[in-house]
C-alpha cells in the first residue's frame, strides 16, 4: 500500500501557529500517488510524528505553545489596531491589564523558561526503569534465599553479611527513587496547575473574534480623506492574519492538550510509587526500619508533604513516548 504524505513537524507547527490549520478540525492526508486520502485529527498526526521524528508529545506541544504565543505577542506589539481591539475586549471583561500580559501564567514560579519542554520524559523513563530494576533485584535475592532454604543449607555469618549488604544497598536505591518520584510528581502537578493563563477567559473570548471584527473596529477611526482611509484599510487587512481567531483557538486547544499530558505523567509517577512502596516496606522490616507508610497516594491537586501508602494494585505503565493519548 502506498505510504501517506504526512506533514513535516516544522510545517505543521507553523501552520497551526498561523491559523492555517484549525486544530479542532480533521487534517486531510493523501498518499504519494494522490489517489487516496484519509482524515486524521491533529493529535493523531502529532503522535505519528512522535514516532517518526523520535520526539515526545510534550516536546511538540511545548514548542507549539511557545510558537503561537510569540507570534501573537509580535502581532500585538507591531500592530496598534490589533492592540487597541484586544484592549477593548479586555475592557469588556472589566479588566485593565495591558495586552502584552494576555498570556501571563504561573510557569515562571515553577522554574520554567520559555522555549524549553515543560517536562522531560527522560525522567519518567528513568524512574520506571529504576522501579523495574529494583523489583528484579529483589526477586533475585528472594530466589537465592528460597533455594538455600529448600536445600537446608546452613546459614553462615559471611552469607548473612553479603545478603544484608545487598539488601541495604537495594533499600537505599529504593528510597532514593521514591524521593525523586515524589519530587517529580509535585513538579508535574504544579505545572499542570500553573500553565493556565491568568486571563484565560479573555483568550477564549478572542478565539471567537474573526478578522472582520478587527476591521470593523478600525473603521471607527476613519478620517475625512478617502485616499488615506483606503490605504490604511488595505494595509491593516494585509497585516492581520486571515484566521486570527483560529490562532487564539489553537492556543487554547494546545494548553488543554498539555494539561492532559501533564496529568498522564503525574499519574504515571504515582503508579511508580504504588509499585515501589511494597518493596521498601519489605526492606524496612528486614533492616529494622519501622517507619511504616500510613497515608494515601495524593490525587489531583493534593500535595506530597506526607508519606504515601497503597490503596490499589499497581497499574501497568504505558510507553511514555506515546503519551496519554
Amino acid at each position: 500500500m502506498d505510504s501517506l504524505n504526512y506533514h513535516k513537524l516544522d510545517d505543521l507547527i507553523n501552520r497551526c501557529a498561523s491559523g492555517e490549520i484549525d486544530m479542532h478540525d480533521p487534517l486531510e492526508v493523501t498518499n504519494h500517488m494522490k489517489n487516496k486520502k484519509i482524515q486524521i485529527s491533529i493529535l493523531q498526526h502529532f503522535i505519528i510524528l512522535c514516532r517518526s521524528d523520535k520526539k515526545s508529545l510534550i516536546h511538540i506541544l511545548s514548542r507549539l505553545r511557545c510558537e503561537i504565543q510569540q507570534s501573537l505577542l509580535r502581532l500585538i506589539q507591531s500592530n496598534p489596531f490589533v492592540r487597541m481591539y484586544i484592549q477593548s475586549v479586555i475592557q469588556e471583561w472589566r479588566q485593565t491589564f495591558p495586552p502584552e500580559e494576555l498570556f501571563l501564567d504561573g510557569l515562571e514560579q515553577c522554574g520554567y523558561s520559555e522555549g524549553d519542554d515543560l517536562f522531560s520524559y527522560d525522567e519518567l523513563v528513568k524512574e520506571q526503569e529504576c522501579s523495574q530494576k529494583g523489583g528484579s533485584q529483589m526477586k533475585a535475592i528472594e530466589d537465592i534465599l528460597r533455594k538455600r532454604q529448600d536445600n537446608y543449607s546452613p546459614m553462615t555469618a559471611d552469607f548473612a553479611g553479603q545478603m544484608k549488604s545487598r539488601i541495604r544497598d537495594l533499600h537505599q536505591e529504593c528510597s532514593d527513587c521514591i524521593d525523586r518520584v515524589k519530587s517529580h510528581t509535585s513538579k508535574t502537578m504544579s505545572l499542570q496547575s500553573m500553565i493556565t493563563p491568568v486571563h484565560m477567559e479573555v483568550l477564549t473570548d478572542l478565539s471567537g473574534k474573526p478578522k472582520s471584527m478587527y476591521i470593523e473596529f478600525v473603521n471607527h477611526f476613519k478620517s475625512s480623506n478617502d485616499v488615506f482611509d483606503t490605504f490604511m484599510s488595505q494595509s491593516i487587512d494585509s497585516e492581520i492574519p486571515d484566521k486570527i481567531h483560529t490562532v487564539f483557538l489553537n492556543y487554547v486547544i494546545t494548553l488543554t492538550m498539555l494539561k492532559k499530558e501533564l496529568n498522564y505523567i503525574t499519574f504515571s509517577f504515582k503508579d511508580i510509587l504504588k509499585e515501589m512502596y511494597p518493596q521498601k516496606k519489605v526492606f524496612d522490616s528486614i533492616i529494622g526500619d519501622v517507619d511504616l507508610l500510613v497515608v494515601d497516594v495524593p490525587m489531583d491537586g493534593e500535595g506530597l508533604a506526607e508519606d504515601l501508602v497503597l490503596t490499589q494494585e499497581p497499574i501497568e505503565s504505558r510507553n511514555p513516548i506515546f503519551s496519554f493519548f
